[in-house]
């Protein structure tokens, strides 16, 4: 006890002198905190020399990856990619620039003189355009990455658009050519056929030209002969309406396969495999290669397209795919832009006449056979008006005029995404007929003669303002400003990498002190 006393004296004796000569002591937990300063500094430069090692290395990286792989090009491999996180897979899924249909149908204004004689020719009016908007639809995708190619279905359904037509005009009364003059056509070489049909146009005293609605025309257009054959010789009569409108969109769900990705190029992009699972058009499987293989249906073309890229288009009302040309190179919407057109020689007869599929019964320049996706009925396509065409049915017509500023099909692309800026699609149907001198008067008056029903016009209208310009970001300003961000980014990494160097000699040298 006496001892511990004596230790505790000296210890405070040892103090007061130190004290006393002007030296500071520290207690125990005063030396625990100044040990723990330099280890909380420590970690703080740690954390922070690494941080600027990592992001400085990070951002030069990415500035010198930029500068060889550019950001433009990582950009259209997406876009080849066909990925749904990005917005123009919005935009295709469900089409936001409006498609117009207008349909021009031509009303027989001298049916009566002619089949009299008293007029040689045929007169025809020009009634239009009937507007109606089309709606496109993509659904049901598939992505197949072990051949690098998506399914999808397509849906189009139209609707009057009331705004953009005059008043009532579906219940205006035109003179058209009624479907059974047709079906005589049809049946006209079959010798066991056309006098039972020729006895049926006489009972039920069936005139070749009829007076119709626009909306009959259209949705609506029936005839009794047409429906006793459709019940007891459906090969003569498929169907018993044969409304135009009615027979184009009754079946208008079709099933495709397209090439996505880069395994297939550039110029292979969104190129159609098969519709409906087969590679042709349907219904020449074969007894001819009407091959689809390659050609679009006009959502997307294949991207990097130059001035030598012919680029295919598909669509059923043609019953075929044809191609288009460049044409021009100008600017639209801000974007460089390339006119690629139909040509007016795409419906001639080649002289292959194997690979000629078009040609029906050795039809002439200008008109291309139809009759495979309608029913085997005698139904052609040509340019409006038959422009840029003559041939010996101009001879039995009056009032066909070609204007090729109207009656001219085309698509204008931004040739590096093959996005559509513009697009317009004309074609025109008529009626083929055979010779009918074995029917009645009133129908072997038209024999041999190719009659134009309507022509149709589909235009794609301006893209909207955010389509513009997110393709106007990838094409124009996106290659411009690479220069900068890549230079930004290499200037960063520097700059971080030279700070986390700085620090950690600063580091080395205060922990030798």
């Amino acid at each position: 006890m006496s001892n511990n006393k004596s230790n505790k004296n000296d210890i405070m004796a040892m103090k007061n002198i130190l004290v006393g000569n002007g030296v500071k002591t520290k207690s125990i937990c005063d030396e625990e905190a100044s040990l723990k300063l330099p280890c909380k500094r420590n970690c703080y430069d740690i954390c922070a020399i690494g941080s600027s090692l990592l992001f400085g290395f990070m951002c030069l990286t990415i500035g010198l990856l930029t500068t060889y792989f550019p950001l433009y090009d990582h950009c259209l491999n997406e876009h080849l990619s066909w990925n749904s996180i990005y917005p123009n897979f919005g935009w295709w899924k469900d089409p936001i620039p409006e498609v117009l249909l207008n349909v021009y149908v031509f009303n027989i204004t001298n049916h009566e003189e002619f089949i009299a004689g008293r007029d040689k020719k045929l007169k025809l009016q020009e009634i239009g355009p009937i507007t109606f908007r089309e709606v496109t639809k993509h659904k049901d995708i598939e992505y197949h990455k072990e051949n690098s190619t998506m399914s999808y279905t397509v849906t189009r359904q139209i609707y009057f658009k009331e705004s953009a037509n005059i008043k009532n005009i579906l219940n205006k009364t035109i003179y058209v050519v009624n479907m059974p003059l047709s079906a005589a056509s049809y049946v006209s070489d079959n010798i066991f056929m056309w006098p039972a049909f020729n006895l049926l146009l006489k009972i039920y005293k069936t005139e070749p030209i009829v007076a119709s609605t626009i909306y009959n025309y259209f949705f609506n257009m029936t005839d009794p002969v047409l429906e006793l054959a459709n019940k007891y010789a459906p090969f003569v009569a498929p169907t018993k309406d044969t409304g135009i409108l009615q027979n184009i969109y009754r079946n208008f769900t079709d099933r495709v396969n397209v090439n996505i990705g880069t395994k297939h190029g550039a110029k292979n992009f969104f190129a159609i495999n098969t519709w409906n699972n087969k590679p042709t058009v349907p219904r020449f499987e074969n007894e001819c290669n009407a091959s689809l293989k390659g050609s679009s249906e006009g959502a997307l073309y294949p991207a990097l397209s130059t001035k030598d890229t012919v680029l295919w288009y598909w669509r059923k009302t043609l019953c075929r795919p044809v191609p288009l040309h460049f044409d021009e190179e100008f600017i639209c919407d801000g974007l460089k832009a390339y006119k690629y057109i139909l040509r007016y020689d795409v419906y001639d007869r080649l002289e292959n006449k194997v690979e000629d599929c078009y040609r029906g019964d050795n039809l002439p320049n200008g008109l291309s056979d139809l009759s495979k996706c309608f029913f085997d009925q005698p139904i052609v396509a040509s340019f409006p008006h038959f422009c840029d065409r003559t041939g010996p049915w101009n001879q039995n017509i009056e009032g066909i005029k070609c204007n090729k500023s109207i009656h001219q099909s085309y698509t204008v692309i931004e040739p590096r995404f093959g996005v559509p800026l513009r697009q317009k699609a004309v074609s025109q149907s008529n009626v083929v007929l055979k010779d009918l001198s074995n029917f009645k008067y009133s129908f072997a008056r038209f024999s041999k003669m190719v009659i134009p029903m309507f022509w149709l016009e589909y235009s794609q209208t301006d893209l909207t303002p955010i389509i513009v310009s997110t393709v106007n970001f990838f094409v124009n300003i996106l290659p411009e400003i690479q220069f900068y961000i890549s230079g930004g980014f290499i200037i960063i990494g520097l700059c971080l990498l030279m700070i986390g160097y700085l620090r950690l000699r600063r580091n080395e040298v205060t922990q030798k002190n």
